[in-house]
């Protein structure tokens, strides 16, 4: 079994071993292994421009009221 950490291949001999409080050794879960795919494929400024795109979506009016929030207008 290999681990990536960036481009680079780790042996999984070389890797601290995790153990349960039962003295089990502990296997990497599919969520785990899911994540590191990812990270593998992704680089962690796509991962957050992604979700910054997907958390900032504002509509018209409340961007307008941030604005005036930010920079008063003075009245006419």
């Amino acid at each position: 079994l290999t681990h990536y950490q960036g481009n680079t291949a780790i042996p999984a001999d070389l890797l601290p071993h995790r153990t349960s409080a039962e003295g089990k050794a502990l296997l990497p879960t599919n969520a785990t292994k899911a994540v590191v795919a990812v990270g593998s494929v992704f680089s962690p400024f796509q991962v957050t421009h992604y979700l910054l795109d997907k958390a900032l979506i504002i509509d018209e009016d409340t961007l307008y009221e941030l604005s005036l929030k930010l920079e008063p207008r003075l009245p006419a």
